[in-house]
């Protein structure tokens, strides 16, 4: 069953132990997760779970916040998904243009599960909802490692916190800075500017505020009309977000988008542990898995369809500057209690095993 709710309003928005693996509950090398045991391991023991799950007597809820509603590759996802899944539960799913509406229905038991944007989904688990940490994640090859390691069997513990349960993960794409003025491409001149500071993202208030930008609070569903229409300078946005959005609109002619990750968007699946057969989250996370290939070339050709001339480029030295700052600012937030300590230091070691030489990682 396919709900729509209010369609016609749908404002979109997007506010985005390794050489061991020496945390003393993950001992697979990153090797290993790279070239996908924990993905083979986990779509078999799903398989092999799949005819000990009984079929649940009632349809689940699962209401989704798509950029596109019914229409947009998310959407389309969580179709795909309750196809999957039907051996094991009937999904009746809802859509909402509302991120924030999705998550009160979550939250009063209207909706046995919930798909919302990690910087929301970070009340329900920290670990996962860290996986946008600000300058952690420069480039799709750490995304999908993360990703893998965070949906295999070896971090389910983790993925349970109270009665809600990750049950998967959807990336979504890097969020870079969109200008309405091409030539604010230093820190020096963005100094001052106007910037549109998601009301439920605290890491983003802080950058904001560190580089001395003038925060103007907008919303998930609201942020994209501020910068088109001028109220603000630059705004953070995915690849995926630039075309639906029109987001072409507010960079004009003069504008351009800052080729330099600020951080990683993605999507949570959370249930509510207890309104789903045991064994459920497992199955689940293995499917999620399977499916991150497709997931990150659908992130990947958004990309490409940038077109080129938005592109701004910056210096080498520009960009190890950033990453020094960008690492001083997740340092904080997780000494602040915003970011996971556990998820930062697994994607530090990532990043690092990756890409030694990279700011932060000498040792």
């Amino acid at each position: 069953m396919i709900t729509i709710i209010n369609r016609n309003s749908i404002q979109p928005a997007v506010s985005a132990s390794f050489t061991t693996l020496t945390m003393t509950k993950i001992r697979t090398p990153i090797t290993t997760v790279a070239k996908g045991f924990t993905l083979r391991t986990a779509v078999v023991a799903a398989v092999s779970m799949a005819g000990a799950l009984p079929l649940s007597s009632q349809a689940q809820t699962l209401c989704i916040w798509d950029i596109l509603g019914t229409a947009g590759d998310g959407y389309a996802l969580m179709r795909d998904y309750a196809l999957g899944m039907q051996r094991h539960v009937s999904l009746d799913l809802k859509a909402f243009p509302d991120e924030a509406e999705a998550v009160r229905n979550y939250q009063a038991g209207n909706c046995d599960a919930l798909v919302a944007t990690s910087f929301t989904t970070r009340q329900f688990n920290p670990l996962t909802g860290s996986l946008n940490a600000i300058g952690a994640t420069p480039n799709p090859s750490v995304v999908s490692d993360a990703i893998n390691l965070l949906l295999s069997p070896k971090l389910a513990k983790e993925m349970v916190v109270g009665n809600n349960e990750v049950a998967g993960i959807v990336p979504q794409g890097a969020a870079y800075l969109l200008v309405r003025d091409r030539s604010n491409n230093s820190l020096e001149k963005v100094h001052g500017l106007k910037f549109a500071a998601i009301d439920i993202d605290k890491a983003q208030q802080y950058m904001i505020h560190k580089v001395g930008a003038q925060p103007v609070v907008v919303s998930l569903n609201n942020f994209a009309h501020e910068f088109n229409s001028g109220t603000v300078d630059v705004a953070g946005s995915p690849a995926m977000a630039i075309q639906p959005l029109e987001l072409y609109q507010g960079m004009g002619d003069k504008g351009g988008i800052i080729r330099f990750p600020v951080s990683y968007v993605t999507m949570d699946v959370v249930i509510h542990a207890d309104k789903f057969p045991e064994g459920y989250g497992t199955v689940s996370r293995a499917w999620f898995s399977s499916q991150l290939k497709r997931m990150m070339r659908n992130v990947d050709r958004m990309e490409k369809s940038i077109k080129p001339e938005y592109w701004v480029d910056i210096s080498k030295e520009d960009k190890a500057s950033y990453s020094k700052l960008m690492g001083e600012m997740r340092k904080d937030l997780t000494d602040d209690g915003v970011y996971s300590a556990k998820m930062i230091r697994i994607l530090d070691r990532v990043r690092c095993y990756g890409d030694p030489q990279s700011v932060g990682c000498a040792k």
